[in-house]
């Protein structure tokens, strides 16, 4: 269109100008509605607390008792009365401890742990993925991950731990390991480093240890892209080693992978696989 008046022209630019002004508003205005309609979903969402799905090997003995910590987020209602925790797997013996940490996340989110111990009857490998929880007042089936349990009943072992028998790391990328030979006289071979997932595999190494000889050094760990349901991870590994030919076992340290400090995606993840995980 071409204007030949001034005066047309120039009423031209206001309107559209004001056009401008008013899509301008319209979209800062609706912007932080948005957002606000956004967190009041997600504190709609910690209605009930929401177990963090977790994915783990653990290496047991037989009626060794290994104590799990699960995390949870939950707003105003929190866990409480809690009587026993139980597994439909009839070969796994569970008791609760506790719940622990009381962690301010933000202003509507805080985390705990929900602590219990565990073990097992009969050798074998056993998958525990939901568990039971007995309160005073209701019982809730919750999804707590996926945990691969395998139970040996090996014999004492040339091989033990130096360091810390537990561990919690923020780190996904890798597994501490540090034993020592505690053989005075024969050299060790060290055949297999095992822990194995869905979602999780560990570098496995294969070297000597000379009579008191140590190792300590980092493992690799692959997390798989496939399974984002998991916030956190738990490696026991099982190592394999002969002397004089003789094949034997080592149950390793456990290790906790990405729960030093809960992250926002660990939560999201946690909101966004909340299904079948909820305690309601």
């Amino acid at each position: 269109m071409i204007f030949k008046n001034k005066k047309w022209l120039a009423l031209a630019v206001v309107a559209l100008s004001l056009i401008c002004i008013f899509t301008l508003l319209f979209i800062y205005k609706s912007t932080p509605e948005k957002l606000a309609s956004e967190e009041t979903q997600k504190k709609t969402d910690l209605t009930n607390p929401i177990f963090m799905r977790g994915n783990g090997y653990l290496s047991l003995n037989k009626d060794e008792v290994f104590s799990i910590s699960i995390p949870y987020i939950f707003g105003e209602q929190n866990i409480t009365n809690v009587e026993s925790v139980v597994s439909d797997n009839d070969q796994a013996l569970l008791e609760f401890s506790d719940t622990s940490g009381d962690y301010v996340f933000d202003e509507n989110t805080n985390v705990n742990s929900f602590n219990f111990d565990i073990s097992f009857k009969s050798v074998g490998q056993y998958v525990i993925d939901k568990v039971t929880i007995v309160t005073s007042e209701k019982t809730v089936v919750v999804d707590i991950g996926h945990f691969i349990f395998d139970i040996t009943d090996s014999s004492d072992s040339d091989l033990a731990l130096f360091g810390d028998t537990i561990g919690i790391q923020s780190s996904l990328d890798n597994y501490l390991l540090s034993i020592k030979n505690e053989n005075k006289k024969e050299t060790l071979k060290i055949t297999s480093i095992y822990a194995k997932t869905d979602a999780l595999s560990l570098e496995s190494k294969e070297f000597e240890l000379a009579p008191d000889g140590l190792f300590s050094g980092e493992l690799s760990t692959s997390i798989s892209a496939d399974n984002p349901k998991y916030s956190w991870y738990v490696i026991k590994p099982k190592i394999e080693y002969s002397v004089k030919n003789a094949k034997q076992f080592f149950l390793s340290n456990a290790t906790y992978l990405g729960l030093v400090d809960i992250s926002q995606h660990q939560v999201d993840i946690a909101l966004k696989n909340k299904r079948g995980s909820e305690f309601k």
